[in-house]
């Protein structure tokens, strides 16, 4: 096993013992880009953390573990809550800590969210430190179009936490797609769909609100997200979607080994 696959065996191994794992979790990276003498980086990446917690009203105390004198990864515990107020987090850095960078992964649940949410912190991370425009908090929902490339197992897992049960491989939801997505490119318009696929506005009425029933909300919560989601679908196809019939393959939607789990991390 890699150096870095043996540190997170043995992190996952300390969360089992200090940290509840059937909940809903939050990755996180935090650093210092300065130097600091002594252990005040580490100190204050902590009281940060701290405020962070309770600005989010997590659930419990989150668990702190050091990487070096000015980086620590944190989980974050949420619960039964499968959402947070991000522009929440952002604030609380920006007066929390003047120079504090912090990188964040999706909410996810459960043992395997515990490993998911941690892994897509890092990714975001490289992306922060990529960018020309110095990013205080860069949370990886929100440039995940970005950080899969070609990573198709994450992407698979991200379209369906994003499609819900639109995901799945079938005529009927492979026609709500298509007009889902023809309904976003024209501005949400159900006139300009229906003359684009020639059908009744009644029609295409009827698809965006099943279409919204499969996902679970409606299209206008997250556009960005969805749009993107379509078009991996448009460009990826089958290999992205879950097969119909309910039959959920643990490689397929996570592109690596684990127990028979629904992406999204929900139950």
């Amino acid at each position: 096993m890699p150096a870095s696959g043996v540190l997170e065996a043995r992190v996952l191994r300390r969360l089992g013992m200090a940290y509840r794992l059937r909940q809903h979790h939050v990755g996180l990276v935090l650093w210092l880009p300065e130097r600091c003498h002594g252990g005040a980086a580490l100190a204050r990446l902590d009281r940060l953390t701290g405020k962070i917690a309770a600005e989010l009203n997590c659930a419990g105390e989150p668990l702190f573990v050091v990487r070096d004198g000015a980086l620590a990864w944190v989980w974050l515990p949420f619960g039964a809550r499968g959402e947070i107020a991000w522009p929440a987090l952002a604030d609380t850095v920006e007066g929390g800590d003047p120079t504090a960078r912090v990188c964040a992964g999706e909410v996810e649940s459960g043992i395997d969210g515990v490993r998911r949410t941690h892994r897509q912190a890092p990714r975001a991370q490289e992306l922060a430190l990529a960018a020309a425009t110095g990013l205080r908090v860069t949370v990886y929902p929100e440039f995940v179009p970005i950080a899969l490339c070609q990573d198709i197992g994450s992407t698979r897992a991200w379209v369906w936490n994003v499609l819900g049960d639109l995901a799945t491989e079938d005529e009927h939801s492979a026609r709500l797609r298509e007009t889902l997505q023809i309904f976003l490119a024209t501005g949400g318009s159900y006139t300009a769909t229906a003359g684009h696929q020639i059908l009744h506005k009644n029609t295409v009425q009827y698809r965006i609100r099943k279409a919204e029933e499969s996902m679970g909300r409606s299209v206008h919560e997250r556009p960005t997200a969805l749009g993107m989601a379509l078009l991996a679908w448009r460009c990826l196809g089958s290999p992205i979607l879950r097969p119909g019939g309910g039959d959920i393959a643990p490689t397929q939607a996570r592109g690596d080994q684990g127990k028979r789990t629904d992406p999204t991390g929900r139950a």
